[in-house]
């Protein structure tokens, strides 16, 4: 007779009923998957009650019509476990489609035949044998492990597959529920009294709660309307499946000023009965708050976005009346849809960006044809390149070389940023650049570029390539960061090399509006012995005063600058005179944008210090660039 130990299976249904208790007390956005979830709980909370009291008849011999049943109901819960949570894998695209017959049969043929013998089992004992005073698990059991895998398997694959749809939090999730599943499968190989499983059911349910169900990530406290991330996660499946849908945007155009009129309190109440009104208009999950002031409406097949669109402004033009006051609102709303105007996330992006920010005198229904989202959707494409050119390690630096005025010979370079992206093409850093400082990145671009210069410098012989020096452009974002030299100290230190190897260069628009922290930066940088270079000296138009007390060892002259002086004999005599004077306070000067040997003549005999540009090398790869100062040694 089997012995049983069902102490995991208790700790796991008390862990699966303090879950239920939780999940079930919050509101819930009664969608397929809230529903799909749902069952996967109830068969989760159903295996263990039914392997619980059945143990304990078969420890008291009881194994009677009673205990037959039971065990029929355990071993087909215990299957649909793995079947309910393919099915929410499934559902969690939200994607209507038909399905073929081929496909059915592919999910739902193992479940049901495997659920026709266990039904069938107690009469004719094919895979268990029930005794008078004793029970018998045979084949039944690897039977149902069997099928529990084959959905896991399926659900794992599926995710893999469609990897692009899911986001990262699902298919992490997938992936550790396959782990999970498996370890107390292995540990009951060895002990099969110890009945792990169950244990293992509760830790995947606690694991899908935190990190995909979770209600707070997807549902707005207040207006009880779906978030931002829902949306792109509805809106990247209907691209996904390609079914077009309409994008309703609503947009409250003075939620200030009815904050500011009527208090916090009664703003709060009336975005709750806005939040309501709106979710009216859909089914459930198809409504959305983007921003206080923005709202959505993503409209299902079929359905006349034009007349939804005005039936939801007219709404909104209603008195509405919140705690005794009757509050009125001035709106406009307008539709884009997929795949006639949006194709993919950046443009659905640009367009509820711009929108969100469009200044209009009037309100009303906004023809999508007003929304000029051209640059905005470029943008959202460069951003996205630029995350992807982080995560996959495709920015490059080049090394445009640097040359002395008198002789030609090469002293320095200037580390250049590069970025290729495999759709967009090569970007210029002109236009990479200011977007990855509005959204942060240029952090990590910046770390990237210091640590392959330092990279550069300590693996090869610095001076027999007779380089002095490598210049690196900061961003002014970089020098607002606390840690910045603390960083930049610990990249030094890794790879061993001179501080005064490096030359950090900052244009002088930053170096003119710098707060303190910044200008403090700058002196402990001084101070630590890296070299500083002023760039783009010209464009800034900043005080004499402040770039001679800076103590910038290097003055680099804006190439427009110097094409300008070059074309004017005035602004000739105005750049000679400049650079007398910088030289007199033994700071050096470096003319970019050199590009004919009569601009190199000019800036030569005008007794300039260094040159850069076209006319000797353009910006090059690290190995073009290596090879071309030993070619020119």
């Amino acid at each position: 007779m089997l012995r049983f130990n069902y102490n995991f299976d208790i700790a796991a249904l008390i862990v699966i009923f303090v879950i239920s208790a939780f999940y079930f007390k919050k509101k819930h956005v009664n969608d397929a998957k809230f529903r799909a979830f749902s069952w996967l709980l109830f068969f989760t909370e159903l295996t263990p009650i039914a392997d619980i009291v059945g143990s304990i008849m078969v420890a008291n011999h009881a194994t009677g019509v009673v205990f037959k049943v039971l065990d029929v109901v355990y071993y087909i819960s215990y299957q649909m476990t793995t079947f309910c949570f393919m099915r929410y894998i499934i559902v969690w695209l939200e994607v209507k489609r038909k399905t073929s017959l081929r496909e059915k049969l592919r999910v739902y043929l193992p479940i049901t035949l495997s659920s026709i013998i266990v039904i069938l089992n107690p009469f004719f004992n094919w895979f268990s044998a029930y005794g008078e005073f004793n029970y018998h698990r045979g084949y039944i059991q690897e039977i149902c492990h069997g099928v529990s895998f084959l959905y896991l398997v399926w659900s794992v694959i599926y995710v893999s597959i469609n990897h692009r749809v899911y986001n990262r939090s699902m298919r992490y999730t997938v992936y550790n529920v396959a782990i999970i599943y498996m370890v107390p499968l292995i540990l009951m190989a060895f002990n099969r009294d110890v009945q792990l499983y169950n244990f293992g059911n509760a830790l995947i349910i606690l694991l899908i709660i935190c990190t995909v169900q979770l209600h707070e990530a997807s549902v707005d406290p207040i207006t009880g309307l779906m978030k931002m991330n829902h949306l792109c996660d509805l809106c990247q499946k209907q691209f996904f499946s390609e079914v077009p849908f309409d994008l309703i945007m609503i947009r409250i155009g003075d939620y200030d000023l009815i904050n500011t009129s009527y208090g916090a309190t009664n703003t709060e109440s009336f975005m709750e009965e806005v939040g309501t009104a709106i979710h009216k208009f859909v089914p459930v999950g198809r409504s959305f708050k983007i921003s206080n002031s923005l709202f959505a409406v993503v409209t299902e097949e079929n359905t006349d976005a034009k007349a939804l669109s005005k039936q939801i402004y007219e709404r909104l033009q209603q008195p509405w009346h919140i705690s005794g006051v009757e509050m009125t609102c001035s709106s406009f709303v307008t539709t884009v849809s997929y795949p006639d105007n949006i194709r993919d996330m950046d443009s659905m992006n640009a367009y509820i960006t711009y929108f969100q920010k469009m200044k209009r005198k009037r309100y009303g229904v906004v023809d999508v044809s007003e929304l000029d989202v051209k640059d905005k959707i470029r943008e959202a494409q460069v951003e996205r390149a630029i995350e992807l050119g982080i995560e996959k390690g495709s920015f490059e630096v080049y090394y445009q070389p640097i040359c002395v005025a008198g002789n030609q010979k090469f002293v320095t370079a200037e580390a250049l940023i590069r970025l290729t992206d495999p759709e967009l093409g090569p970007i210029s850093p002109m236009e990479f650049i200011p977007i990855a400082e509005a959204n942060g990145s240029i952090i990590q671009i910046g770390n990237y570029v210091i640590d392959t210069v330092c990279k550069y410098i300590a693996s090869h012989d610095m001076e027999a390539m007779a380089l002095e020096y490598i210049e690196l452009n900061l961003s002014t974002i970089q020098c607002l960061q606390r840690d910045f030299i603390s960083t930049l100290e610990k990249i030094v230190a890794k790879h061993n090399i001179k501080r005064n190897q490096l030359c950090l260069e900052i244009t002088e628009t930053a170096s003119n509006c710098a707060p303190a922290i910044f200008t403090q930066n700058l002196e402990d940088l001084r101070n630590l012995g890296y070299l500083l270079a002023l760039d783009d000296f010209g464009t800034g138009y900043g005080n004499l005063d402040r770039m001679t007390s800076s103590n910038f060892d290097i003055i680099k002259f804006d190439k427009e600058l110097i094409h300008r002086m070059y074309e004017d004999l005035r602004m000739h005599k105005v750049f000679c005179y400049m650079m007398k004077m910088f030289q007199s306070l033994n700071v050096q000067v470096v003319t970019e944008g050199i590009e004919t040997k009569e601009m190199y003549e000019f800036i030569r005999d005008a007794g300039g210090d260094y040159i850069q540009g076209y006319y000797f090398s353009k910006p090059l790869p690290e190995g073009e660039f290596t090879e071309y100062i030993e070619n020119h040694l």
